[in-house]
């Protein structure tokens, strides 16, 4: 029988203090959370496993995902949409870009649509990137295609496997990237670290390497103890 695999934590986490002022969060816990985000287990199976309450560990998720924009994660995503940036203005044009595909995820009718085979191609004649005619010269057929493939693979992720296709989303742009970011990191570190068992693909917390699912984890909690709080 194989030795059960036991995970070094930094010694911030070694503590029953608060992981942030003026909370009943204890720090001994978030390593149990995080590895549960990074194994894209469902705030459901989190919440039972460390005894939380779901909405404690909706909360805790995304204060997790608002960790990936940082360029420590860069290595497990390629969405920074760097060639844009050579255009005057660029940062203004890549918030535009997010903006209008975060239009186009939350759109959850005619995501459905498309689902269900009742239309063949994937935008529809109102698609908020069709009528982005200020974006135009930016949004390249291979840019349109892979964002569009980002929307599937960040949806599949959020409804199928977290169970959280719901969320208050004041700037709908904002919301896609965190969530782009988070589908794409954590499904980069599941393909550096599978692994088979009994014929099903399984993902390894023991496998060592720069985009695997044990460095990921390893380094929000570094990310979250150097900054002493979550």
């Amino acid at each position: 029988m194989p030795e059960k695999l036991v995970l070094e934590v930094p010694a911030f986490f070694g503590s029953d203090a608060p992981v942030r002022p003026r909370s009943k969060i204890k720090r001994r816990i978030i390593p149990a959370v995080c590895l549960g985000f990074c194994l894209n287990a469902s705030v459901k199976h989190t919440a039972r496993k460390t005894g939380l309450s779901e909405k404690t560990v909706r909360n805790l998720y995304a204060d997790l995902r608002a960790l990936l924009t940082d360029p420590r994660y860069r290595k497990w995503h390629n969405y920074d949409l760097e060639s844009v940036f050579a255009f005057p203005g660029g940062d203004k044009i890549v918030a535009g870009i997010w903006a209008c595909f975060g239009a186009c995820y939350f759109h959850d009718e005619c995501f459905r649509n498309y689902r269900y085979g009742k239309r063949k191609a994937r935008q529809c004649a109102v698609c908020p990137v069709r009528q982005a005619d200020e974006l135009a010269p930016f949004l390249t057929p291979e840019l349109v295609e892979s964002m569009l493939d980002l929307i599937e693979t960040t949806r599949a992720l959020y409804q199928v496997l977290l169970g959280r296709s719901k969320e208050d989303v004041a700037d709908q742009g904002a919301a896609f990237r965190l969530r782009a970011y988070h589908a794409t990191i954590v499904l980069t570190a599941h393909r550096a670290s599978h692994t088979i068992v009994d014929g099903a693909v399984r993902p390894d917390m023991g496998r060592e390497g720069p985009q695997t699912l044990q460095t990921l984890w390893r380094t929000m909690l570094e990310h979250i103890a150097e900054h002493g709080k979550l």
